[in-house]
């Protein structure tokens, strides 16, 4: 007979352990599936990353000398999302699966993704941060350059 404290903790470890493999085979099923290779939410990702490595590169000036303090904020946030970019579209790629239509490698693709979904979060976390605090100076370059529009 077990005591309640092992009871509990034993039903939460089942729970937990249920909890995972049925994502595990959720996503090995979506990624066996999918055309990409990818589950929906990792495609997703890779879209947003790559918008934001292209916001970057159009925001890069050849002389920042020549730039506003606002567009000179502008750049530095950018870049910062340029990087935590870079690193979560090299997460992304790690976890592709080696070949495609293969169940055993997209069950290998599903277990890391949940092993690097906690990493993934974090840095999507603080990507969305920056994706905040580009509004402000990106609202006073417009407004600069397009100063008719608050005119009104």
């Amino acid at each position: 007979m077990l005591d309640p404290l092992t009871a509990i903790s034993l039903a939460s470890a089942i729970v937990q352990f249920f909890d995972f493999s049925t994502k595990l085979v959720h996503d090995a099923k979506e990624i066996y599936e999918s055309t990409s290779g990818a589950t929906e939410a990792n495609r997703g990702l890779e879209v947003v990353v790559d918008n934001m490595k292209n916001l970057y590169s159009t925001l890069k000036a050849e002389d920042p000398s020549l730039q506003s303090d606002a567009e000179l904020a502008l750049c530095r946030i950018a870049k910062e999302c340029d990087s935590l970019s870079t690193e979560i579209f090299e997460i992304l790629q790690k976890v592709k699966p080696k070949k495609s239509n293969s169940f055993i490698s997209s069950s290998s693709t599903a277990i890391k993704s949940l092993w690097y979904a906690g990493k993934i979060a974090d840095l999507k976390a603080t990507l969305d941060s920056y994706r905040g605090q580009l509004a402000l100076p990106l609202g006073v370059v417009t407004r600069f350059y397009n100063p008719q529009l608050y005119l009104r």
